[in-house]
């Protein structure tokens, strides 16, 4: 799983084209889940085009620093917390 999403990770990096812009819908499904609907998920952001924060976001999943709390998905780094979709500042509940 984490050798995929790496891969996943590299692939989204070298996308071209125009970016679509991260859903909270789609950072949802991409953060929580099983396995497989999360992986249908990602490549369905990815083939949209990505964004540019998709890459960075999937990253941030490979780092353990997502956190899921009800639908919400927050990124939490240096203890500074965001919403994934928006880059808003955030506090985790």
């Amino acid at each position: 799983m984490r050798t995929l999403l790496r891969c996943l990770c590299v692939a989204l990096s070298l996308l071209g084209g125009v970016a679509h812009a991260l859903t909270p819908a789609q950072t949802l499904a991409i953060a929580a889940g099983d396995n497989d609907a999360r992986l249908v998920a990602l490549n369905a952001a990815a083939a949209a085009g990505g964004d540019a924060r998709l890459a960075g976001f999937v990253q941030a999943l490979l780092d353990g620093e997502v956190k899921v709390a009800g639908d919400k998905v927050y990124l939490v780094q240096n203890d500074k917390a965001t919403i994934a979709a928006t880059g808003e500042p955030a506090t985790v509940p």
